[in-house]
């Protein structure tokens, strides 16, 4: 995700969102779920890191924008409208006791990385409407018909 700066030809990039398809046998999500389909697992919600920029500036200036937005909804919302757009019916979401950044001592302080991993993807996916699911990711339907409305039964 890109913030435009003023008239200059290349955006600030503040954010970035990721994700796999389902059946690559060699990644640690398929190992510990035993998921096996071909849809998208966002595995990465991810704003700015210092050694990411060129100048300590840049760097501040996306963490003063980032903290203005919603980017995490935003960077889900955009792969959920790429899915609806490529017919997906589902995207996935990596529950943060799964994210491999986490620190299994579960250290505490002020800079709490498994508190900070909880809100960006648990409560982002809650508050989106995902729904864990028993594999232990979460799922958001996606509205494929072809007129945007849902099917009728």
């Amino acid at each position: 995700m890109g913030y435009p700066r003023g008239r200059q030809a290349k955006p600030l990039w503040i954010g970035v969102v990721s994700f796999f398809l389902g059946l690559n046998p060699d990644n640690y999500i398929v190992e510990k779920t035993g998921f096996n389909e071909l849809l998208p697992i966002i595995v990465q919600i991810q704003g700015p890191a210092d050694w990411s920029y060129d100048a300590y500036r840049k760097y501040k200036d996306a963490k003063r924008i980032l903290g203005t937005l919603r980017w995490e909804k935003a960077l889900v919302t955009i792969v959920l409208g790429w899915a609806e757009r490529n017919r997906i019916p589902a995207v996935y979401l990596l529950p943060s006791l799964l994210n491999k950044y986490r620190d299994p001592d579960n250290y505490s302080g002020p800079d709490n990385r498994n508190k900070k991993l909880f809100m960006r993807y648990d409560v982002t996916a809650k508050r989106m409407g995902f729904e864990l699911q028993e594999n232990g990711l979460f799922r958001a339907l996606v509205d494929v018909s072809s007129n945007g409305d849902s099917p009728q039964s």
